[in-house]
């Protein structure tokens, strides 16, 4: 059963609904936080800097294309992996603002700290990575945990 695909297609939806949701509330809780300057003050200079090239690339060609597709922010090249690491790893983004809203309810009381409170974003990320390899199929435990995740955050 986990060979099949099965779960690839709503794994698949179920992951973007989850990125939409979880930059939102990033995106949300750092202009609350940091107000007009908070791409600067909530976000590591390295994701900035990556972020924006990708969208100045991006944008390059669409204008040279004579504007087929649409442009980007780089606010739309942040990707999961970029969202755990502005979550949990950047000033004090983790205590003041996100350990309340990103710990799962199940580990509040768990050792280890934001890494292991993180370890979700990071292995949503490493699934949503996978399912775009042809070959790759959603095992039923990796189903169930996006399962899980979903009924949490949406």
């Amino acid at each position: 059963r986990d060979k099949e695909k099965g779960f690839n297609e709503e794994s698949s939806i179920m992951i973007r609904k989850l990125v939409v949701k979880i930059k939102d509330i990033i995106k949300k809780e750092l202009f609350e936080y940091y107000g007009e300057t908070w791409q600067y003050n909530g976000i590591p200079k390295s994701i900035y800097k990556k972020a924006n090239s990708e969208a100045d690339d991006h944008n390059y060609d669409y204008e040279k294309s004579g504007g087929i597709g649409q442009k980007i922010t780089a606010w739309d090249c942040i990707d999961l992996s970029d969202c755990a690491n502005i979550v949990a790893n950047y000033g004090k983004n983790w205590s003041e603002i996100f350990e309340k809203i990103f710990t799962r309810p199940s580990e509040n009381k768990i050792n280890g700290g934001k890494a292991v409170k993180i370890g979700w974003m990071k292995k949503l990320s490493n699934i949503e990575k996978n399912i775009m390899k042809p070959t790759y199929s959603v095992p039923l435990n990796d189903y169930n945990f996006i399962k899980e995740i979903s009924v949490w955050l949406l």
